[in-house]
């Protein structure tokens, strides 16, 4: 089954077990799968100059941190789990209305970009309490096609 987990920009994954204030824990191989998936990008990035998204470090305390930065979107992780980044202004990834008032800047930051296909991205259209950006891109992808 996937499972979902949400997180803003700046903030940090830690290893379940190690809970502690301001990171949202991992189930072990989640956590390991997500380490693998950045390192990975962060090594075909570095030929191309493209900034880092993530940062890796320790805490006494908890091990090791994963702290997603720059970045707001989706990542699929092996297992069919996924990430959801929010932007920085979410500030509790717990309150579904705030989650979902962040889902729809994304949304209208798309929608001002020149050159992508979200222009006509119809967002009294999309529930996004129900619908993670994810949902929305797959969405959008099938409207393109039905066209």
């Amino acid at each position: 089954m996937k499972k979902l987990y949400q997180i803003a920009e700046f903030k940090s994954f830690i290893e379940e077990g190690k809970e502690t204030e301001g990171c949202i824990p991992l189930p072990r191989a989640t956590f390991k799968q997500l380490e693998d998936f950045l390192i990975g990008y962060k090594q075909k990035a570095k030929d191309k100059d493209i900034p880092d998204i993530y940062s890796l470090g320790n805490r006494k305390t908890v091990g090791r941190v994963l702290t997603v930065q720059n970045y707001v979107g989706v990542i699929t992780l092996p297992n069919g789990d996924y990430i959801e980044i929010l932007p920085k202004t979410c500030l509790n990834v717990n309150d579904e209305d705030e989650v979902a008032q962040n889902r729809k800047l994304v949304l209208t930051m798309l929608k001002t970009l020149r050159t992508n296909d979200f222009k006509c991205l119809n967002l009294a259209s999309i529930d996004c309490k129900k619908m993670t950006i994810l949902d929305v891109f797959i969405t959008r992808f099938l409207e393109e096609v039905t066209k």
